[in-house]
């Protein structure tokens, strides 16, 4: 569905954001951060 897609893509940019860090429990808690409750 088309909400996947947006939350797939959302996903994507943080991945490409955080690009150089070391470490992944960073970007797991940057995917947190985007996507509330």
């Amino acid at each position: 569905t088309s909400r996947l897609e947006g939350v797939n893509n959302k996903i994507k940019v943080i991945k490409r954001r955080s690009y150089g860090f070391h470490d992944p429990e960073y970007f797991a808690l940057k995917v947190k951060q985007a996507f509330p409750g």
